[in-house]
Order: C-alpha cells, then sequence, then structure tokens
C-alpha cells in the first residue's frame, strides 16, 4: 500500500518484429484480461516496452498522452492509445521532454536513425 492505496505493479514486454499476428494479440488479450481483474479503486502501473510509437500528436488523447514524443505514431501506437483511454491509463514517459539523442537507436558515422 501506498498512501492507503494498493497499487498493482504490471511488468510487460510485448511481441515485436519475428512473432506472428496471433501471438501479438494473444499479448493484447492476456494484458487486457490483467488489468480487468484488478479494482477500479486500487492504482495500476505497467512498466516494460509494448514496442510501439504513439507519436508526437494527441489529438483526441489529451487525457492519456502528455504531448512529449517525436514523430508519427504507428499503428501499435494507435492501439497503446485505445487501451490507455479504455482502461483509463496514462502513457507516462510522454509527460517527459527528452534531449534528442535519447531518440536515436544507432548512430553511425554522423547518421542518427531513430
Amino acid at each position: 500500500m501506498v498512501e492507503e492505496k494498493v497499487w498493482n505493479i504490471v511488468s510487460a514486454y510485448a511481441p515485436q518484429i519475428g512473432f506472428e499476428v496471433s501471438q501479438k494479440e494473444e499479448f493484447c488479450r492476456e494484458m487486457d484480461g490483467v488489468i480487468q481483474r484488478i479494482s477500479e479503486a486500487e492504482e495500476i502501473r505497467i512498466g516494460g516496452d509494448v514496442n510501439s510509437h504513439v507519436g508526437c500528436d494527441r489529438t483526441g488523447f489529451n487525457r492519456v498522452h502528455g504531448g512529449y514524443r517525436f514523430g508519427l505514431g504507428n499503428d501499435k501506437g494507435g492501439k497503446v492509445l485505445d487501451f490507455s483511454t479504455e482502461c483509463n491509463l496514462a502513457i507516462l514517459n510522454t509527460n517527459f521532454r527528452n534531449r534528442e539523442e535519447h531518440y536515436v537507436t544507432l548512430k553511425v558515422e554522423g547518421i542518427s536513425l531513430k
């Protein structure tokens, strides 16, 4: 308990490239099941990597998207936004501005890829 509230900490790592669509869909169903079993009176925190990009456009998602990310979102990012809205969750890393170098995933002789 934290400040008289029960906190549920969920660690998740979503399947990515190389996994079948059915495996990715099973992950989503299982995650939804975990969230649905938690009482609305309790707090939920999900940590991990859901392998998606929510992008910087928060139109329609102001409550769950803090406004800080980069570029365009992808289909999986849209699903994360929808899931967060349905489950009354916030995407916490969208509430913090990162330095540009933190978005780089590969850097080779002056060329940076995001």
